[in-house]
């Protein structure tokens, strides 16, 4: 699959025109989503393991049954949201004694349940004790990350502004990507 380069009017028609001939749609994230219909694969599963046939659809998901592509060979169906920091280590230079980490992890503990009610969502820490990371990971579906991507990710400003304020804690930065698992 070819991602189109739109640098003028003339040849976003040729892309449009591209993408419908090849069955193709953009998606807000610059990839493009296959869009062709599904009633071609019969009742295989989908690749993602909901269980669900590809021939079914959900109300509360209109692009469930969809995946995006990336270049030829990589396709995803969820985005994950992480806000991450460095953490002050110890006297001994490690995690377990770290006064910041601890108040990181209480943060998050504060904050989890309503990270695990948004629609989907799976949520995982990620902690090093050598590089002293702390990372939230929020996976999503594509349509249900981008509900949230349109609510500014809340609580995300919040969490942020109560992470940075803690001290010891430095390098507070957010980033979104793709987390497909295989």
């Amino acid at each position: 699959m070819v991602l189109w380069p739109c640098a003028s009017l003339a040849t976003s028609r040729v892309a449009r025109a591209m993408d419908l001939k090849l069955g193709t749609a953009r998606w807000p994230y610059g990839f493009v989503r296959d869009a062709r219909p599904t009633s071609w694969l019969g009742n295989t599963r989908r690749a993602c393991g909901c269980g669900r046939d590809r021939t079914t659809t959900r109300p509360d998901s209109p692009w469930h049954h969809f995946s995006t592509r990336i270049g030829a060979n990589i396709t995803f169906d969820k985005v994950a949201r992480e806000w991450r920091c460095k953490y002050a280590a110890d006297a001994s230079g490690g995690p377990a004694d770290s006064a910041s980490l601890k108040a990181a992890e209480e943060l998050l503990q504060s904050y989890l349940p309503t990270l695990k009610a948004l629609p989907n969502a799976e949520v995982t820490r990620v902690m090093c004790g050598g590089c002293h990371d702390f990372k939230i990971v929020v996976n999503q579906p594509c349509a249900d990350h981008d509900a949230w991507k349109a609510s500014d990710y809340a609580p995300e400003q919040e969490f942020i502004a109560k992470l940075s304020a803690i001290e010891g804690i430095s390098a507070v930065e957010t980033q979104e990507y793709t987390c497909q698992p295989l």
